[in-house]
């Protein structure tokens, strides 16, 4: 298994928002969570990117538990969480936007790049 989610539940302080939740992705498989607002969609992609962590469960890429990990470093490994709405950080211009969505590119000649490509897809 590519994702793997095994029996998680978790929620916010005392509130919780997910039961015993079992899913897994496979190598090139797509998957799509559906449902009602207040269904959980949100949390279990904050779950699988590390934003808030399991109380009981585990989430693995491949064989590695991702309990012990940072989102930042959840980010480096391919899994990444973006918030729904227009302003990410709204107080930040388009460039800061686009700059803190790659800071892991140390590169200054890769981002440039890729700024390029972003502003020609995007003017």
């Amino acid at each position: 298994m590519l994702l793997s989610i095994k029996n998680v539940t978790t929620g916010y302080e005392k509130a919780q928002v997910l039961k015993d939740v079992t899913l897994d992705v496979g190598t090139k498989e797509i998957v799509a969570l559906v449902g009602a607002n207040g269904a959980g969609k949100t949390t279990t992609l904050q779950c699988i990117a590390g934003v808030i962590k399991p109380w009981v469960g585990s989430v693995s890429l491949g064989d590695r538990d991702l309990a012990p990990f940072a989102p930042y470093q959840i980010v480096a490994m391919g899994i990444s969480y973006c918030p729904e709405g227009r302003d990410v950080f709204a107080n930040l211009s388009v460039y800061e936007n686009l700059r803190i969505g790659a800071y892991l590119i140390r590169d200054g000649k890769e981002f440039k790049q890729r700024l390029d490509r972003v502003y020609s897809l995007f003017p």
